[in-house]
């Protein structure tokens, strides 16, 4: 009884030893995932916080059940087949920002990877009829409105390869097209990742980001997609190639992660015209007056309050402009807050959208790279800036103020 006792204060300790930024609210978020456990996400709302951590020290106290299977690998955070106080230990640590990772280990292989893609977007060919398809309504005429086809396979061997590519012409040309020859002798040394989806042919741009390597052999791509606000849905699909140059003799899974952006702000051109299709309230201000300082303000950031817009003035930036157009106030930042990007005054920019994703990250994306210049050139005494009313909710509130990523457009696929 003693030693439970211990047992259960020192529990007890180790979870409420996290730091105040975690108990005020500050969320581990974890991109979509499909097929996937979560390391660490006990009560299945895809983040890792406190709130999981608390779940694993009433599982260890046996004051609380883990309901499954997936439940206790996610437990697992060490990954070493067991569940104990490292375990406790060892999550504590990944929400203190002591750690980076947590679960099973990986070695990134994106560079030793070949990716190819397969499009459809007529509906020329069939997919695989075991791959997960949804669809939930019709028109009159019997097309489908809404439907998504998306789904994983680790193809290991030319059965595999028979049964989910090559049944049409279709789905072994790209392999020809790259001169790759598919037969039993190229399945000695590679294997090939595939993801099928519906969404790369509705103007979402979906981008591999990496491919990870665990030390079981199993395979994890990683994708960052961009959703407009308005699409056409087609009813067409694409698959992903990723042939794996390293095999092992294990019974291997693969998962597929996605780390979505969704846009609040696009701007489409129909000749002359700009056509926006804002969801925030973002504008372009010309003829901002600098004066070099010691220190040069930051080029792009988030401002939440007026005190963090004061430090932009201290460093040279007169920002009453800014300030009209935007109305910046108290009651302004209760609401709001505003991401910038300063750019040289005559630059030839174009900013074509502005997205965020499920973790707060706010993200510009310009149509070419005169945004990204430093506009805090010697003799400059004007730029160019402009800003975006972010909804607090949008920008991700008690996440750090370091949240806003300037990136060239991606452009829309097909």
């Amino acid at each position: 009884m003693k030693i439970q006792k211990r047992v259960t204060a020192f529990i007890t300790a180790l979870t409420m030893i996290v730091p105040a930024a975690e108990i005020a609210g500050y969320r581990v978020s974890a991109a979509e995932t499909q097929n996937e456990i979560i390391y660490g996400d006990l009560n299945s709302d895809k983040n890792v916080d406190v709130t999981d951590l608390s779940v694993l020290s009433l599982y260890l106290i046996g004051d609380r059940e883990l309901e499954n299977d997936m439940q206790k690998e996610a437990a697992d955070v060490q990954y070493d087949g067991v569940i104990d106080l490292g375990d406790l230990a060892c999550m504590r640590q990944y929400l203190s920002k002591k750690t980076e990772s947590i679960g099973k280990p990986s070695e990134d292989i994106t560079d030793k990877c070949t990716v190819l893609k397969i499009a459809d977007y007529y509906g020329q060919y069939k997919i695989y009829e075991g791959f997960e398809y949804n669809c939930t309504k019709t028109d009159p005429d019997g097309y489908s409105m809404e439907s998504e086809i998306y789904d994983s396979v680790l193809i290991t061997s030319m059965d595999d390869y028979n049964k989910y590519i090559a049944y049409d012409e279709y789905g072994t040309k790209v392999f020809e097209d790259n001169k790759i020859e598919i037969n039993e002798e190229f399945f000695k040394n590679n294997y090939i990742a595939m993801e099928v989806n519906s969404w790369e042919c509705n103007e979402i741009a979906t981008e591999l980001t990496s491919v990870k390597k665990d030390s079981h052999g199993n395979i994890d791509l990683y994708f960052e997609r961009r959703l407009p606000a308005f699409w056409f849905e087609l009813l067409s699909f694409y698959r992903n190639i990723v042939i794996i140059p390293e095999i092992s003799d294990n019974d291997n899974k693969l998962s597929v992660h996605y780390n979505s952006y969704y846009s609040i702000y696009e701007s489409r051109h129909e000749g002359d015209e700009e056509l926006p299709y804002p969801i925030i309230d973002v504008h372009r201000i010309t003829g901002c007056s600098y004066t070099e300082t010691e220190k040069k303000p930051e080029t792009y950031g988030i401002i939440s309050s007026n005190d963090e817009l004061g430090s932009i003035s201290e460093c040279g930036l007169d920002m009453d402009n800014v300030i009209s157009e935007f109305g910046l106030s108290d009651k302004f930042f209760a609401e709001y807050d505003l991401a910038y990007c300063i750019v040289p005054e005559n630059s030839g920019y174009e900013l074509e959208r502005v997205l965020y994703n499920q973790s707060g990250e706010i993200s510009f994306e310009f149509s070419n790279s005169d945004a990204l210049e430093d506009p805090f050139v010697t003799g400059k005494t004007s730029v160019k800036f402009i800003g975006a009313a972010i909804p607090k909710e949008k920008a991700g509130e008690g996440i750090p103020n370091n949240n806003l990523k300037i990136d060239k457009f991606k452009g829309w696929t097909p």
